[in-house]
Order: C-alpha cells, then sequence, then structure tokens
C-alpha cells in the first residue's frame, strides 16, 4: 500500500514540549450550581433550526437580498486611454506531443518534471508612440515568453499577475506569441511508482484542480497551465502600475506605483478622486497633487547643512519627479467620519487616480478599499489578541481548496457570491485561503461581502536551500496582491512546519535559517504594507516561534493527532507557549459525498460492489474508519456513517475551542468541495449540499452559543449527575441561561440562572429518570435577553436501567505463565478463562499463537462489535466508544493494542495497521475452544469504566455460567 502523505505527517511528528513550551489545563469552572427541579417553569420552546439543503437555500435567499447593496457599483466609470488585446485561444502542445487548440483559462496535469507550449497568432493594431505591455494574470508555473521567435521576459510562481515590456519585439500585424511554461515536483515531494521526489517548485498542498477524476479532482495535485487572462496593454511611457489606499481612518494615505520607461527625470501631477463604491457619495473629486518631500541632512553632513542654510532650501518642500523603472508615491488624504468596512456592513470606496505628465494624462487607474483597522495585540498578556476597528475578535471558519477558484475560472460569479454568503450562514466570519494565495477576483467579492481572508505563501513543510532568496521575493508578490483587500486581514508563510528540515538539511534549509526567513519574509512584506499582521507559521510542528502559537489537530481522524480527544473534551490544548493566544488553522474528518451524488457523477470503477472507499483514490475512510466507527454494509450506509462521524468530530472539537477561552482562531478543514470526491473533509459537497457537519459547525460558531459539555454519554437510571454549562456571548445581551431536560417527550425538571461574566456558568444538577430499559433523554439550554430566546443548544443521552457490575477476575498474563499447566488443565475439564490485556509482543495461549500489536496510531476510543458474536447481542451500532474514566475523570481510550491469532471466534474488532502500512481488522476481544472449556483474550481496557452501562452490560455478559 502507498503510504498516505497526510497520515504519515500526522503520525510522525510530535513537538517538542522541552523548548519552553506548556500544556495549558482546563480554565476553572464558575463556582456557581444551577439545580434543575421537578416541573417545566423555567422551560422556554425551542425555536427551529435548519437542517437540510431546502432550508438553508431558503436562508441563502434572504442573505443574497440582504448584501445585493454591498454588490453595487456607484463609482462613476474611468474614460480609458489605453487599448489592450486579449489573447485567448492557443495551439497546445504537452512533452512535445500536439494536443489540438485550447481556451484561456486553461489548468490541467501531469505533476512533476513536464513541459508545455502555448503558441497563439495575435494581431496587434498600430500603437504609434505606446508602449506594449505583455500582461499574465498568473501561470503555474514557470513562464518562458518568446514573441517572434525572441526571448521577451520569464517568470516563476504560479499566483501572481507579472508583465513585461515587449514594444521592441512586436510590429502591427500578424505576431506570433510563444510561452513555455514548465512544471516541476513540489519542494516537500510527490509520491510516484519511483518512490518519492522532491523538486523546487514553490507550492504546498492546495491548488484549483482540474475535471479528470482520477488526479484531477483531487485539488492537492501540483498541474500546471495558463490559469488567467494574457492580454497586451498598449500604454504611455509613464504609467500606473499599482495602487494601494493604506487609509484605516480619518487620515491616511494613498501610494500610487508607477513605471517610468524613458531614462530623463519628467515631472508629474496626480489627480485623484474618492467615491463610494458601494454608496452614493463623492469625497474629493479631480483633486491635482504635486508628489513632493521636505529637504533633510544626514547626521554630521555639516557641508550640506551650511550650503542649504545659504539657499534657505533647508526643510523645503521639493517636488518629486518620475525616472526610469519603478517608482512609488505618497499622497495624504483626509476623509471625514469614513464609513467603516465591517463583516456586516463591508462599506467600500473607490480612489481614481490619473497620471499627468507632459500636459496631459498619461494613465488612469482605479481601486477600491475599505476603511478598517485589523491590528494584533503583541504587546499585553495574553499577547496575540486581535482586534478589528478598535473590538477584540476571534477569528472562526474554515479551509478552503479550489472551489473558489474554480467559480473565477469559469466566471461563475454568482456561485462565488453564493459560496461566501454559504460561510456567512455558517456564522464564518473568516476563511483560510488554505495553503496559496488565489485570482485577484476572489478577494473582491470577500470585500463586497465582507468575508475576511487569511492569505498563506505556498509553502508545506519545508523550504529548499537553493529557493529562499525566491521565496522571499514570492512574499512580496503574495503582499502586493492582496493589500489593497479589507478583507485581507493576515498572512502567513508556512504549513506545517516540519523539525529538522524533514531530516532532509542536505536539501531543506533548517530551523535557524527558517526563522531567518521568517524575519526577512515580514520585512519583504512589511516594505509593501507596514500593517499587515503576519502569523509565521499554520499548524507548527516546531515550535516555539516568535509569532503566534498554532497547531493542527485531527485527533478524531489520525487518531490522536495534536491532542488526546479526552484531554481536548475536558479543556486541556496543545502544546504552546506560554503567555500567549493560541489558533488551530485546521481540524476535521472525512465524510463521504451523500450517495446520490456518488451513483450520479463517480466512474462506474469506484462504485463496483461490494462498495468500499478504498476504491475512490484519495479517499480515507476505509482505512481510518476502523478507529471510530463500525465498517457500513452499503454505499448509503456509508454516506450516513461517515457524516455522522463527521458531524460529531466538528461539534465536539469546536465546542472545545469556544470554551477554551486563549483559542482566538480556528478553521475547519475544509469547507466546499472543488468537484465531486475533491477533498471529502468539506462540510459542503460538490453540489453545495450541506452536509451535517455544517449544522453542527454553524451552531458551534453562533455569536451567541450555548454549551453543556460532558464526559459521559450514558448513565444509570436515579444517578444524581452534573454537566458543565458554557456561554460564549460575543454581543453581551444573554441575561438569563434556563435549562430543561426533556424524557419520554415529557420535561421532567427545570431551572434557570443569572448569565455570568466569562465563558463557565458553572454547572448544573440533577436526578436520573427511573427507567426499566434503555431510553432517551435530552438537556437543553437556552440563552434569553429580556424573556426572548437568542440561542439554544441540546445533548443527547442515554439512560439504563440500574445494574451491577460483577465481581469477575481476569487471568493475567503472569498468572497463566506462573502456573500454566494449572489453569490449562481447569479449562480443558470446562471452566471459562478471560485473560486481560497484553502488552504487544508474540504469546502461546491455551493451544494458539497470539500475535498482539499495539495500536500504530494511539489507542483507541472504540472498538466494532459488529461480529455477529452472542456476548454483544443486544448492543447497538457503535456502542463500544467514548467511555468515561472514573479515575482520570474524563473520556479515556479504551484499546491499547489488537491483536491476531486463528481459529477463533471474534467478538469485538478494531482497527490497526501492519507492518507495510495496511489497514485491517484485528481482534479486541475473541473466544476459542480447549478442551471442554472456554478461553476468552479482552484486549479492553477495562480499569475505572464501572459508570459506563455499556461496560457493566458486556463484563456481566462475558462472566456469564455457560
Amino acid at each position: 500500500m502507498q503510504k498516505d502523505r497526510f497520515a504519515q505527517i500526522a503520525a510522525s511528528y510530535r513537538i517538542d514540549p522541552a523548548r519552553g513550551l506548556i500544556e495549558p489545563e482546563p480554565q476553572e469552572i464558575a463556582p456557581v450550581t444551577t439545580e434543575l427541579t421537578q416541573g417545566d417553569e423555567a422551560a422556554f420552546e425551542p425555536f427551529h433550526k435548519s437542517q437540510t439543503r431546502d432550508e438553508l437555500y431558503k436562508e441563502l435567499a434572504d442573505k443574497r437580498k440582504e448584501f445585493a447593496p454591498f454588490l453595487k457599483n456607484y463609482a462613476p466609470a474611468m474614460e480609458k486611454n489605453e487599448m489592450m488585446v486579449e489573447v485567448k485561444k492557443f495551439a497546445y502542445t504537452l512533452d512535445g506531443e500536439a494536443k489540438g487548440e485550447i481556451n484561456i483559462p486553461h489548468y490541467q496535469g501531469p505533476v512533476g518534471k513536464h513541459t508545455a507550449v502555448y503558441e497563439a497568432q495575435v494581431f496587434l493594431p498600430e500603437a504609434t508612440g505606446k508602449r506594449a505591455i505583455l500582461v499574465f494574470g498568473g501561470v503555474d508555473y514557470k513562464a518562458e515568453i518568446y514573441l517572434n521567435g525572441n526571448y521577451a521576459f520569464s517568470h516563476e510562481g504560479f499566483f501572481s499577475p507579472f508583465s513585461g515590456d515587449v514594444t521592441e519585439l512586436i510590429h502591427t500585424g500578424m505576431n506570433t506569441l510563444r510561452i513555455v511554461v514548465r512544471n516541476d515536483y513540489k519542494m516537500d515531494g510527490e509520491y510516484t511508482l519511483d518512490g518519492k521526489v522532491t523538486g523546487d517548485k514553490i507550492y504546498a498542498a492546495t491548488g484549483l484542480g482540474w475535471d479528470e477524476p482520477q488526479v484531477g479532482w483531487h485539488n492537492c495535485r501540483a498541474g500546471m497551465g495558463i490559469y488567467n487572462y494574457v492580454r497586451f496593454d498598449f500604454k504611455e511611457s509613464e504609467y500606473i502600475t499599482d495602487i494601494f489606499p493604506r487609509i484605516y481612518g480619518e487620515d491616511g494615505e494613498i501610494w500610487v506605483e508607477c513605471q517610468g520607461i524613458e531614462l530623463k527625470e519628467k515631472e508629474v501631477n496626480l489627480e485623484v478622486s474618492i467615491y463610494g463604491r458601494n454608496f452614493r457619495e463623492t469625497i474629493m473629486e479631480n483633486i491635482v497633487c504635486e508628489p513632493s518631500t521636505n529637504i533633510e541632512v544626514g547626521v554630521g553632513d555639516s557641508y550640506t547643512l551650511a550650503v542649504l542654510n545659504v539657499s534657505g532650501m533647508l526643510g523645503a518642500r521639493i517636488p518629486l519627479k518620475l525616472e526610469n523603472g519603478f517608482n512609488r508615491f505618497y499622497i495624504p488624504v483626509h476623509i471625514e467620519k469614513p464609513r467603516l468596512w465591517t463583516p456586516e456592513t463591508p462599506w467600500l470606496y473607490q480612489v481614481q487616480i490619473k497620471l499627468i505628465a507632459d500636459g496631459r494624462v498619461k494613465s488612469m487607474a482605479e481601486e477600491h478599499f475599505g476603511i478598517r483597522e485589523f491590528k494584533q495585540d503583541l504587546e499585553t498578556t495574553p499577547k496575540g489578541a486581535f482586534f478589528l476597528n478598535g473590538k477584540e475578535i476571534s477569528l472562526k471558519g474554515a479551509n478552503t481548496m479550489g472551489f473558489e477558484q474554480q467559480d473565477v475560472l469559469h466566471e461563475d460569479w454568482q456561485q462565488l457570491v453564493d459560496d461566501i454568503l454559504l460561510a456567512k450562514l455558517c456564522n464564518m466570519n473568516f476563511l483560510r485561503i488554505t495553503q496559496r494565495p488565489v485570482q485577484r477576483q476572489v478577494y473582491d467579492y470577500c470585500d463586497m461581502l465582507g468575508m475576511m481572508v487569511q492569505t498563506d505563501l505556498p509553502l508545506f513543510g519545508v523550504v529548499r536551500i537553493n529557493q529562499y532568496c525566491e521565496v522571499l521575493r514570492q512574499a512580496g508578490e503574495m503582499e502586493m496582491l492582496i493589500r489593497s483587500h479589507p478583507a485581507c486581514i493576515l498572512v502567513s508563510y508556512i504549513n506545517e512546519r516540519f523539525p529538522n528540515a524533514n531530516n532532509m538539511p542536505h536539501r531543506m534549509i533548517g530551523r535557524k535559517d527558517i526563522e531567518g526567513l521568517f524575519e526577512a519574509a515580514d520585512q519583504v512584506v512589511k516594505l509593501h504594507n507596514p500593517e499587515r499582521v503576519i502569523k509565521h507559521v499554520d499548524g507548527d510542528f516546531d515550535l516555539p516561534d516568535k509569532s503566534m502559537p498554532d497547531t493542527h489537530s485531527y485527533t478524531l481522524w489520525y487518531n490522536g493527532h495534536g491532542i488526546d480527544v479526552g484531554m481536548l473534551n475536558k479543556g486541556y490544548w496543545m502544546h504552546v507557549k506560554p503567555g500567549w493566544y493560541c489558533g488551530c488553522g485546521e481540524f476535521g474528518a472525512e465524510g463521504l459525498d451523500y450517495s446520490d451524488l456518488m451513483r450520479r457523477l463517480y466512474p462506474a470503477q469506484w462504485l463496483k460492489e461490494p462498495f468500499s472507499p478504498k476504491n475512490i483514490p484519495g479517499a480515507q475512510s476505509a482505512a481510518y474508519h476502523y478507529m471510530f466507527y463500525e465498517t457500513p454494509h452499503s454505499l448509503e450506509e456509508w454516506a450516513e456513517e461517515s457524516q455522522k462521524h463527521q458531524a460529531f468530530t466538528v461539534r465536539l472539537m469546536a465546542s472545545s475551542m469556544r470554551r477554551n477561552p486563549f483559542v482566538n482562531s480556528f478553521a475547519v478543514h475544509l469547507f466546499i468541495d472543488a468537484f465531486p470526491s475533491g477533498w471529502m473533509k468539506t462540510i459542503m459537497d460538490y453540489e453545495r449540499t450541506p452536509k451535517p457537519a455544517y449544522f453542527a459547525y454553524r451552531d458551534c460558531l453562533s455569536e451567541v452559543f450555548c454549551n453543556i459539555r460532558t464526559d459521559r454519554y450514558r448513565f444509570f437510571s436515579k444517578e444524581y449527575v452534573n454537566f458543565d454549562v458554557y456561554l460564549c456571548d460575543e454581543k453581551n445581551s444573554v441575561q438569563e441561561l434556563a435549562y430543561f431536560v426533556s424524557y419520554r417527550e415529557n420535561i421532567v425538571c427545570s431551572g434557570k440562572g443569572e448569565a455570568l461574566q466569562g465563558i463557565s456558568q458553572g454547572r448544573i444538577h440533577f436526578t436520573m429518570p427511573e427507567t426499566d430499559k434503555r431510553e432517551k433523554l435530552i438537556i437543553y439550554m437556552g440563552a434569553l435577553h429580556d424573556g426572548k430566546l437568542l440561542d439554544y443548544t441540546s445533548l443527547e443521552l442515554e439512560v439504563f436501567p440500574e445494574e451491577k457490575l460483577y465481581n469477575g477476575q481476569m487471568l493475567t498474563i503472569e498468572e497463566y505463565e506462573a502456573d500454566r499447566e494449572y489453569y490449562e488443565e481447569l479449562v480443558k475439564n470446562g471452566e471459562k478463562i478471560i485473560i486481560s490485556q497484553l502488552d504487544g509482543g508474540e504469546y502461546q495461549l491455551f493451544g494458539k499463537e497470539v500475535t498482539v500489536t499495539p495500536c500504530r496510531m494511539n489507542p483507541l476510543y472504540f472498538a466494532s462489535r459488529d461480529t455477529g458474536h452472542t456476548y454483544v447481542d443486544g448492543f447497538y451500532k457503535n456502542d463500544f466508544a467514548y467511555w468515561y474514566d472514573s479515575e482520570k475523570d474524563r473520556l479515556a481510550p479504551i484499546v491499547y493494542a489488537t491483536f491476531a491469532c486463528e481459529g477463533v471466534q471474534p467478538i469485538l474488532t478494531a482497527g490497526n495497521q501492519d507492518d507495510k502500512w495496511n489497514w485491517g481488522s484485528y481482534y479486541v476481544a475473541a473466544e476459542w475452544s480447549y478442551g471442554k472449556g472456554k478461553v476468552l483474550l479482552c484486549q479492553l481496557d477495562v480499569d475505572n469504566k464501572e459508570k459506563n452501562p455499556i461496560f457493566v452490560r458486556f463484563w456481566n455478559k462475558i462472566f456469564e455460567k455457560k
């Protein structure tokens, strides 16, 4: 079996806690108890929450209307004085083989070292006195440009627009444009038939993908192509290249970057107009500014000081002239009582600039902007708090992997609008544009719709030694691409940094050098945007870093990754540096596509019976489900069970992070799939149908978030129980909390309490109802203001009849080996012996060879009872999961090792790996005959499980007499 790259990462890397890191402990619970008493006096009527696609899309229709005004453009159109020729059709050749004609944008495979050639015949009109600038919106990866057989220029990097002056290489009439595109293997490597191959391509693990099921749908693949526009712009010898409105309040400045072609200095003026973009207002119009500066003298330069004093020029204003090459001019502006950009009201302005030289307008350009201030407090302890327009906020969102880029590729602007609004409907306030910058239009629409964005430099794990300087150059390109967008609040440089150069220090830079790279990149980024907020690493496996700590956790998928799930649920957190807020840039689990989508869109070979996700390229459920839920028996059941687990994962993990006051940034992995089966950790499929995890996440991200926390999901009749309760109130609007318990569709008890300052609201107590059978029970918690219900949550539990734990004794391996003949004789004569869990190794037990293997991906919280054995009759699907440990006072693992043995009857099973990384089902408990008796080997950790009704019932069953 080929190694699963992402699972290998999760299993291989551990944070070194010896670097001054701490493992944060649970926060104190408020010393307040609310006793729920008999009756329904405090009960409330829960309102309906959407749980289906149809219900969600009714809300989407309303959300479209709400944000439609912010999509408008009321700014007057600029009169363009530049001619443009766009090139769309090309003859395409791949690795020397002609492939016919294609249209731009064009993106596809293959991955690795390959060369594509795009050639077009382009008619260019006469443009006397103009400069011809050939402009590219984005080429993946290296581009070499030739015109009429002559080399023009080149560019490395897939995400940035770039251009070159080709005036001397073209002529009026037909011209031959030839673009050579070279792909490479990524720096962190690709698995091939020959093993892992690394290259020099600066690319992480997300892309546009392409419409081809085996490779292209799975959009982590590093394809190639010209995926954005190609055009010739005809400009004057002086022209504007970029505008950066650096305005965060009433006062600010506009950076105007210009290119000069002539070698002589040229006096220029800049005419500035500012309008409301999505509202009607003229801020200023046709204001002419002459770029200038004050003359200053260097320290100790007495000669210059004397000359300037004599001439009267010391401190005088002098004009700044446009010179050959790059120029950046600064225009101070004042906007009285500006409309601030916020996620709720994303007001936008538009600035229009005219460059005037030689007495006429030479160039015109426009840029929209939003006035907002986003800061991170690096002085106050804990450090790292985020502030938007002076108000502290937490970032709650999702990772993206291609869907938004596909929207732009197909110019499906309504779909892009809907995708962003679906994020807002999920109560997200930011998107992590995961591991790459994307097309400008994505940022444009996030600006218009009020969706904050984190943009990542496309690095994953490592940086090649020889690409150090290229990384810095691309860091600058990234910032220049996004800096004018108010939605773009945050950048990061690398995803999941690996320690020790991923054990390849001969090819990759080590810790000291990568820290130097971060500092250098900070300087490059801040050269282009001094206010940029920077988080060096998203998901750091080599903590600590000087910036905000961020770690990834897939504890309910790559089992135990980042932090044990029982500890997470209890309130612990991953190792971080002390005195800081922290983030979790990725978490989640796979939820397969809906069965209907699979049957309509998947290739037939993926659906062959008996169905298994192992036939779906890139799908992980066939392997990892063994650790979390029982093996489904049909395509429909696979879809349902995987989505249930995904929803459970998202709810548990997101709730844990909302409860943790130091986690101020987190993003589920992932949001929307770019293709069928693209990366099924998405909580919304390719057709924008929400999975159950979408609604679970939506609840967790609510501005008013009620939460009932428990370490137990099953209880005995008449138990006196308590639950921790929490409230996140971003609006500070909750006055009162109400609770009630529903059992057999009746309210059996209820209670109220005043809302407290802080997240913890103490505990609620009540007595479980009396029952003679297994039944469901639901606890409700609601947040109220002036008696109005703002939000609520519910927690479904089970209650069982009282049952005493049989005082049975298991046989230890030490006891057996000390008196083997005695115990074997007992069983031969008809006794039943139950052997307790064994450590890893080979054993000879009652005539059997038993191989015990420790759980390769951490101890398990789950075992499957789907074996047909009489000992598990009457138990439900997934009953053997998430048991409470009374000594640890939390959820704890129940399986530390599995075993293999021939000729036994399985009772319980679980997943494990063999020495070749192959996943399979192994025994947790099994029975065999020996003489007239029976032997049962049980690898369940049975200590301190007496409060779990399922365990008690199972224990009593296996100790029953024959």
